[in-house]
């Protein structure tokens, strides 16, 4: 396919339009969802500026014209810039408050590992006290765990955490878990922090088992998910620190292109100011025989 465009016509003008298009569609059509800003490199933004540029006789324009890009481009990097920097002020405080968090509860999670080891029955050391009732078998005390999630899951009621009883020292409790319109059922355990499992509200014995998992596993598994995040959130603070005051890398080039562009404009403004008095001065020219010729004519004649 070929593109034509006439010199010195409204082409110049027509071909920006088609640039600006074409800036936007290009970043629409790559896909990639994650930039947060985007620049005019498409291959295709270049052919129509080349077009766009050849449409034009005066170099100042042609000049002018990739100067009005690369300026505009600039100053949305700028903006940039400083709208991430603002936004560095609650990146900073916001990683330091979860810091805070996770250090005390990683501290928390340490000493209820701690109770629980003190606390850690026999394999055959089965005990567990529910609704008041203490069940030293497996079997029963599933049953009872299941009627427990049952009866409270039925319930209009719009607390998510009920408790129902103890097991090794800890707070056992039937969670509400909320996905949307779904509801499902769960089991915790509380000291200082909750531990969480799913459970199977119509099995039984299965979710003695879960149980145990929880309290033999559950809190290291939490402890060191925990314990990642804080590092996540250590270096997200660090990386943060560190860009907070960096200047605007491209200031020097949008400071040189800028001045540049503010004296193309001006030339070409005086230009046109001075074609302005030339075609008055030639319809001054043009029109002062005319006058006076009139002016001859209409003289009377003098009286003898």
């Amino acid at each position: 396919m070929y593109n034509y465009v006439t010199e010195n016509t409204f082409d110049a003008y027509l071909m920006n339009i088609i640039v600006t298009k074409q800036r936007f569609i290009s970043q629409l059509m790559s896909g990639n969802a994650t930039a947060r800003s985007c620049e005019d490199v498409d291959e295709a933004v270049l052919n129509y500026s080349e077009m766009q540029a050849l449409a034009t006789g005066d170099e100042r324009i042609k000049e002018k014209i990739e100067l009005d890009g690369d300026v505009a481009r600039l100053r949305l990097l700028e903006s940039e810039h400083y709208n991430a920097q603002y936004r560095l002020d609650d990146t900073i405080a916001n990683c330091q408050k979860w810091i805070h968090n996770y250090t005390v509860s990683i501290d928390a999670a340490k000493r209820d590992i701690e109770f629980a080891a003190v606390h850690q029955p026999n394999e055959d050391d089965f005990r567990v006290e529910i609704g008041g009732k203490v069940f030293t078998e497996r079997k029963p005390a599933g049953e009872a765990l299941q009627k427990a999630a049952i009866k409270f899951m039925a319930e209009a009621s719009q607390t998510s955490h009920k408790p129902i009883g103890t097991f090794c020292g800890f707070e056992l409790a039937i969670e509400k878990f909320h996905n949307g319109f779904n509801v499902s059922a769960g089991i915790s355990l509380r000291k200082e922090l909750t531990y969480n499992a799913d459970m199977d509200i119509s099995g039984d014995i299965g979710n003695v088992t879960r149980l145990e998992n929880l309290f033999s596993k559950g809190l290291e598994r939490k402890l060191n998910s925990m314990s990642d995040k804080l590092a996540r959130m250590q270096t997200d603070l660090t990386e943060a620190a560190a860009a907070k005051g960096k200047p605007f890398e491209h200031a020097a080039e949008l400071a040189e292109k800028s001045a540049r562009l503010d004296q193309l404009n001006r030339e070409l403004e005086v230009g046109k100011a001075e074609d302005v008095i030339m075609n008055d001065d030639d319809e001054q020219e043009q029109s002062a025989p005319v006058k006076s010729e009139e002016i001859v004519k209409s003289a009377p004649k003098p009286k003898r």
